[in-house]
């Protein structure tokens, strides 16, 4: 596999894997809010950084955060730890072993 189709497939498991955790979360992908530090984006951007190797890049453009720098500064180390304490209270693991391999 060529390293575009490599990019390719971790992108549609990214993809896959928001959805899920939106899903999960309650969250419609459809009906975010504009603000780009809004908390629904924050926590799905928590919890894409938490369970898989997203770009922030990637979640700037699908979550409309942004500046990819932006994403670091909104998904701090506190609201970070916060999804991780919490999290699991949104997040099966044993659900997202397929989407954790990326």
């Amino acid at each position: 596999m060529d390293c575009g189709n490599t990019q390719k497939a971790r992108e549609l498991r990214w993809e896959l894997l928001l959805n899920k955790l939106a899903q999960a979360a309650g969250i419609e992908l459809t009906k975010l809010p504009d603000k780009k530090s809004a908390a629904d984006k924050v926590i799905l951007a928590s919890l894409m950084k938490t369970h898989s190797s997203v770009s922030n890049s990637w979640l700037a453009a699908h979550l409309g955060m942004g500046r990819s720098a932006s994403v670091s500064q909104y998904v701090g180390v506190d609201k970070r730890r916060w999804v991780e304490e919490n999290g699991k209270n949104i997040v099966n693991n044993e659900d997202m072993t397929p989407f954790l391999l990326f």
